[in-house]
């Protein structure tokens, strides 16, 4: 497995989402951008003992989605099914 880019750390931003979960890039250079973001909840298992032990299985992954920004423009993102 190759390295990761060392370009990567310098040109990492990170955004918070509204509680729509729209990001909204507003101080970002021009180009093309990937925003990508971890949706995770629980979910009781199927496994009598766990569940009445309380114990739940973390369900989900990453959403990926590919943002163009132009020069003076306000781009907002919004993950959706």
């Amino acid at each position: 497995m190759s390295s990761a880019d060392k370009r990567y750390k310098q040109h990492k931003r990170t955004k918070v989402a509204d509680g729509d979960v729209h990001f909204r890039f507003t101080d970002f250079l021009p180009g093309v951008y990937y925003v990508v973001s971890s949706v995770t909840w629980r979910a009781p298992t199927d496994i009598a003992f766990q569940c009445e032990s309380g114990l739940a299985i973390h369900q989900g992954g990453l959403v990926v989605r590919k943002v163009e920004v132009e020069k003076g423009a306000v781009t907002e993102a919004m993950f959706r099914r």
